[in-house]
C-alpha cells in the first residue's frame, strides 16, 4: 500500500466523516469507486493520469493532515497572497495588451 493512501485514510477520517457534507461525500465515493476502479483496471493507460489527477488531493490531505493549524492559516494566506499577485499581474497585462491594441486601430 502506497503512503498516500493512509494520509486520503486520515483526512477521509480526521475531516469527512466528522460532518454530514463530508459523510455525504465518502458515501458517493464508496458508491462510484468500484465502476470507476473496474474502468481503470480495464484500461491501464489510465492509471498514470488518474495517479496525476489524484496529486492535489494527495497533496491538500497531507497539509491538512500533518500541519498544525498556525502552518495551516500561514499556508493559506501565502496562497491567497500569491493568488491576488497573479490576478493583479494577469489584469495588468491584459491591460497593456488591450491599451495597445486600442492604440493601432486609431492610427
Amino acid at each position: 500500500m502506497a503512503p498516500q493512501i493512509d494520509v486520503l485514510r486520515d483526512f477521509r477520517d480526521e475531516y469527512l466523516l466528522t460532518n454530514p457534507v463530508g459523510e455525504a461525500l465518502v458515501d458517493f465515493y464508496y458508491q462510484i469507486s468500484p465502476p470507476v476502479a473496474e474502468f481503470i483496471t480495464e484500461h491501464p493507460a489510465l492509471k498514470p493520469v488518474v495517479r496525476t489527477g489524484l496529486v492535489p488531493a494527495v497533496v491538500m490531505s497531507t497539509v491538512a493532515v500533518n500541519t498544525t493549524p498556525a502552518q495551516k492559516i500561514a499556508i493559506i494566506g501565502l496562497v491567497v497572497l500569491v493568488s491576488v499577485a497573479l490576478v493583479v499581474w494577469a489584469t495588468r497585462r491584459r491591460g497593456r495588451r488591450l491599451g495597445n491594441t486600442e492604440g493601432e486601430i486609431a492610427h
